[in-house]
């Protein structure tokens, strides 16, 4: 956490394949240990990083130039976006983790003080998720089946 405090501190612009060696250096400090090859453990390289930005799971980065410059919150967004991969956490869930939160917010989930909470979009799946939650009705204790009369055939 030292490098990631003192990173935060200078406030660099690091090129994309500085900013990969960086988070490459760090990634093991911040993921949950599991065995390597799940989700999220392989090292992270500039193609993905692209991906990720691309897909909004990253700020666009600064331009210098034609050149592109990470800075520190990319950095944040990048481990925490792999940390949370590594948990088990789908993509599609990562907007809504990750999106718009402030740095400290960033560094909290980073370091596992924060509770996440997932809701889901789909409609189908909150219909079915309330269906499970509704407490189950008794049978009420005055019903007589032989008292209700009914047609007869």
């Amino acid at each position: 956490m030292e490098t990631l405090q003192h990173l935060a501190q200078q406030q660099p612009e690091l090129t994309l394949d500085h900013f990969v060696e960086v988070a490459n250096g760090l990634l093991p400090q911040f993921l949950p240990d599991t065995t390597a090859g799940s989700r999220g453990q392989e090292a992270v390289n500039p193609r993905l990083v692209r991906h990720y930005t691309t897909q909004g799971l990253l700020d666009k980065p600064l331009k210098q130039g034609r050149e592109a410059r990470y800075i520190y919150r990319h950095l944040l967004q990048l481990l925490v976006l792999r940390r949370l991969l590594a948990e088990g956490y789908s993509v599609s869930s990562m907007h809504q983790l990750i999106g718009g939160q402030p740095d400290d917010a960033l560094e909290k989930i980073l370091q596992g003080g924060a509770q996440l909470t997932v809701e889901t979009t789909n409609p189908a799946l909150t219909f079915l998720a309330e269906i499970r939650d509704r407490p189950t009705a008794t049978p009420d204790s005055t019903f007589d089946p032989g008292s209700q009369s009914g047609p007869s055939f």
